[in-house]
């Protein structure tokens, strides 16, 4: 089977060190959710009753869908 759409992000580990940078992938499908993070949906970092808003720094588009 293959997927319509999905959303990875990289690292996947449970700790990162201060002023990473996260990769978020969008798949397919999911190219609207990307392009909508920070606009139309928010991106935050949760851990516990920290809550840290992410900055989308660059958007890259691949040539596959």
């Amino acid at each position: 089977m293959c997927l319509q759409n999905g959303l990875y992000a990289f690292p996947s580990g449970k700790s990162i060190s201060q002023n990473s940078i996260i990769v978020i992938d969008g798949y397919a499908a999911s190219q609207d959710i990307v392009n909508g993070l920070n606009k139309k949906y928010p991106v935050y970092l949760v851990n516990g009753e920290h809550k840290i808003k992410l900055i989308v720094k660059e958007v890259l588009v691949g040539q596959f869908r």
